[in-house]
C-alpha cells in the first residue's frame, strides 16, 4: 500500500492489528488532499461504518466462479477485494490495467461505493449502457470513474470503457 500512495503520503500510514491501516500525524481530510491513491485511501479510512479489506490471491473468482484478475464482494463487515498480482499488466477497457489501477477500480471504486452507500444508478459518477454490454452491473460506472480519477492523477491513459466501447459514459463535468 505504501508504494501505491507514494512516499510523501506513505509516511503517514500506520499498519495496525489485523492489518488495519490508520493515519498517524494527519487527518483523513488532509491526507486525501495529497491526491492520487492517497485520496482513495483517505476516503476509505474516513468511511468508518464498514470495512474495505484487501487480499492478494492466486485464485480470484467472480460470483459466477470465473477466474478474474480482481473482484470485490460484500462480506459481513463491508467488502473484500481480492487481487491476483500475476494477472497484471493487461489491457482492460482500452487501457493498460496494472495492479495499481485495479486497486483504484476495485478497492477505491466498488469498496468505496459500498461504504458510502452510493447507488449504481447515480449518474453523478457516470453510467453504464446495457444496450452495448448487456448485464454489466451499473456499479461499474462508479468503479471506472474512480479508476480514471487515479489514472489522471498519475498521468496515465484514461480507461474509455468497461468491456465494449460505448458501454461506459463518464460523469458530466
Amino acid at each position: 500500500m505504501k508504494d501505491w500512495v507514494g512516499k510523501d503520503a506513505a509516511k503517514y500510514l500506520q499498519l495496525g492489528k489485523n492489518g488495519q491501516v490508520t493515519l498517524k500525524g494527519i487527518s483523513a481530510a488532509n491526507f486525501m488532499k495529497l491526491g492520487g491513491a492517497a485520496a482513495i485511501v483517505g476516503n476509505l479510512i474516513r468511511s468508518t461504518s464498514s470495512t474495505a479489506a484487501l487480499s492478494l490471491s492466486a485464485n480470484v473468482t467472480d460470483n459466477a466462479g470465473r477466474s478474474t484478475p480482481a473482484f470485490t464482494r460484500p462480506d459481513a463487515k463491508g467488502t473484500l477485494t481480492e487481487i491476483n498480482p500475476a494477472m497484471f499488466p493487461r489491457i482492460e477497457g482500452g487501457a493498460t490495467q496494472t495492479m495499481d489501477t485495479a486497486l483504484a477500480h476495485d478497492l477505491g471504486g466498488h469498496g468505496l461505493q459500498d461504504m458510502w452507500g452510493i447507488s449504481g444508478l447515480d449518474k453523478r459518477y457516470g453510467s453504464m449502457d446495457q444496450r452495448v454490454t448487456p448485464f454489466v452491473p451499473y456499479g461499474e460506472a462508479f468503479a471506472v470513474t474512480m479508476e480514471n480519477i487515479y489514472r489522471a492523477s498519475q498521468g496515465m491513459d484514461i480507461r474509455g470503457y468497461y468491456i465494449n466501447p460505448g458501454d461506459y459514459d463518464p460523469p458530466k463535468p
